[in-house]
């Protein structure tokens, strides 16, 4: 039962780190976001920061629902991480396909 703990607790802490790195993601995006300091490589790289926060939302649910899930053993959370992650990974997929087939082209 000792490995189980162990599990559960580097599932958890592993999360927590997906967590943090998704709040810094959107923190900063946020203040690239709203900041008009002058920046005029910002302002043409408006689409990527709004982006960047897509991501960052995203990465901060799947760390939610991974620590959460994993932490009070909940099947229900861990199966929405699950398929968050499952969902990203057959994106990732078809994004290196698409790129490999339209390098050929």
């Amino acid at each position: 039962m000792a490995v189980n703990k162990c599990i559960k607790y580097l599932l958890f802490l592993f999360n927590l780190l997906f967590w943090i790195s998704g709040c810094i993601i959107l923190g900063v995006s946020i203040y690239l976001k709203v900041s008009k300091n002058g920046n005029v490589i910002l302002d043409q790289a408006v689409p990527f920061v709004d982006l960047l926060i897509a991501v960052g939302v995203i990465i901060m649910v799947l760390g939610f629902l991974g620590c959460c899930g994993a932490i009070k053993e909940n099947r229900c959370m861990l199966i929405l991480f699950f398929i968050g992650l499952l969902h990203i990974f057959i994106l990732l997929l078809i994004a290196g396909i698409l790129g490999v087939v339209r390098e050929k082209v």
